[in-house]
Formats: structure tokens, sequence, C-alpha cells
């Protein structure tokens, strides 16, 4: 029973628990297993936790490891157990009530192929 082993891991008190997650298993409610695994790992123990979609690993083209995504997990990772995800320095010359903002924008230039 998966709630079981969850249990007994937080026992341990790590840092985060990792669930790999196999979306091609047949039988499986899985989003009652994602609510009843997070409410385990965070409600009850209070340690959080990051559900993996083994699917996602992977690039669907080349069947390779998709490094894309596999840095988008851990970012979400360190972002939940207290890091910092990214970090400036910030000029000597700037007001210390100055708010520094980051953005980050996409343009999906194959949509103006079509």
């Amino acid at each position: 029973d998966i709630a079981k082993n969850i249990r007994e891991a937080v026992l341990a008190k790590p840092q985060i628990i990792v669930l790999l997650v196999n979306p091609k298993n047949r039988g499986t409610d899985k989003d009652a297993l994602y609510r009843e695994l997070k409410r385990i790992t965070y409600k009850e123990a209070g340690i959080p936790s990051q559900f993996v979609n083994t699917e996602k690993l992977f690039d669907k083209k080349t069947g390779k490891t998709s490094m894309s995504v596999c840095s988008k997990i851990i970012l979400q990772m360190n972002a939940k157990v207290g890091g910092s995800l990214w970090q400036i320095v910030k000029p000597k010359k700037l007001p210390s009530n100055t708010m520094l903002i980051g953005a980050d924008v996409f343009h999906n230039i194959g949509a103006r192929k079509q």
C-alpha cells in the first residue's frame, strides 16, 4: 500500500519526498492518490513533496531525458524546501527602497509560420 509506505517514510523526517508516478498504471485513481499522498506528506507530516510524472521526463520525439523538464522540477523542489531560485547582485548606487522585478518572456515563433 503506497499510503502506508509514505507514512513510514515521513517518520525519518526527510526534507522532501519525491514520488515518481507512472500515469499508465491502470486501475489507479491518480487524482485520489495525489490528494491522499499530499494530505499525508504535507498536512499530516509537514513535509513538502514533489510528484513527478515519469512520462514527462522524456522528450516524445527523441526519447531522451528532457533536461528542460528536469531543471524545472529541481527548481520546484528547491523552492519547496526554502531555497532561493534566483539571486542578483544589487548595484551599490541603487536606493535601498527599490524593488527589482524580473520577467521571462516566451515568444512562440513557430506559431507565426502557420
